[in-house]
């Protein structure tokens, strides 16, 4: 009975694999992805093999999973067509196949609370490690500091509402902790856009769960005073960030849009501009041969040597 249990145990744990890589191993190797890939195809092999047909029937039955495969079969044909990067298609694939074995009793909340504390712990690690110990300007880093930090906001996000629904003082002090690793990883990331886009989320999240618990007024007084009190101490790790913002501002007021905030705003413009000849397809591999072009007709626009 008991080797029973333990090899149920085991096994679960086997299947679980794919989403601790993600929260732990997946940025410090550089073919991360690849280990990931072979783990979903082992957890996806061993669920079929423990749970038969009943695990795939049953998570068949939900409409997200069929928006994935959708998804997968667009992918697929954009591949073919040379409009799609490969790598996007292997990412979708991945998802589908996980989706589709993966037992979701599996998640609890005390797994939750686990994954995410590993997950913060090693966001700050890898984070420290770039800007602190070996520090290296964030274009050389092993993974775009951009998509990692909206990594960061996402276990900022389940921290932030398993926080809310926490009952126990243990749980609470272990998702506030993961809560401020998440943000001190993510402010040294200085990544402005996953900052202003985390904000918004956690206050729309918050004011949520205080209206369906009719807390509303009480709670906004409290997010003014935690909102206060977290500038506060975020301001030394940011404030050279936030400096650098007012001058690129006001370079841009100027007239001067060779800033990184400037890039930005003309890359969108130039992404207006081509959508017009290719809204549904795009460009494809010839995608910066097109951007150069509109930078030769009009030299506000980027050349992709500036991406």
């Amino acid at each position: 009975m008991q080797n029973n249990k333990l090899m149920g145990k085991l096994t679960d744990l086997l299947i679980f694999l794919p989403i601790f890589w993600t929260f732990t191993g997946l940025f410090h190797f550089h073919n991360g992805d690849k280990i990931l890939v072979v783990l979903t195809l082992i957890s996806a092999l061993i669920s079929a093999i423990k749970y038969n047909k009943t695990i795939i029937t049953y998570n068949l039955k939900s409409r997200y999973i069929w928006m994935m495969y959708g998804l997968l079969l667009i992918s697929i044909i954009a591949d073919a067509f040379g409009t799609y990067n490969p790598i996007n298609v292997r990412a979708i694939a991945i998802v589908c196949v996980l989706l589709t074995f993966f037992p979701y009793k599996l998640i609890t909340r005390n797994t939750l609370i686990i994954t995410t504390l590993l997950g913060s712990i090693n966001s700050l690690l890898f984070v420290y490690k770039f800007t602190e110990i070996t520090p290296i300007d964030r274009q050389y880093w092993p993974i775009n500091a951009i998509p990692f930090a909206t990594y960061i906001c996402f276990i900022a996000t389940i921290s932030f509402i398993l926080l809310l629904t926490s009952n126990t003082i243990k749980d609470k002090i272990t998702l506030i902790l993961i809560f401020v690793i998440s943000i001190i990883s993510l402010a040294l990331t200085e990544t402005r856009g996953a900052l202003v886009a985390l904000l918004p989320t956690l206050l729309a999240t918050y004011f949520y769960f205080s209206y369906k618990r009719k807390l509303l007024k009480r709670n906004i007084l409290i997010s003014v005073f935690i909102i206060g009190f977290s500038s506060i101490a975020l301001y030394p790790i940011i404030k050279e960030r936030i400096i650098q913002t007012h001058q690129e501002i006001t370079q841009i007021d100027d007239g001067n849009t060779d800033t990184s905030i400037g890039l930005r705003l003309n890359f969108w413009r130039a992404g207006f501009q081509l959508i017009e000849k290719s809204p549904f397809i795009g460009y494809g591999n010839n995608y910066f041969s097109q951007l150069n072009l509109l930078a030769k007709r009009k030299s506000y626009y980027p050349s992709c040597s500036k991406i």
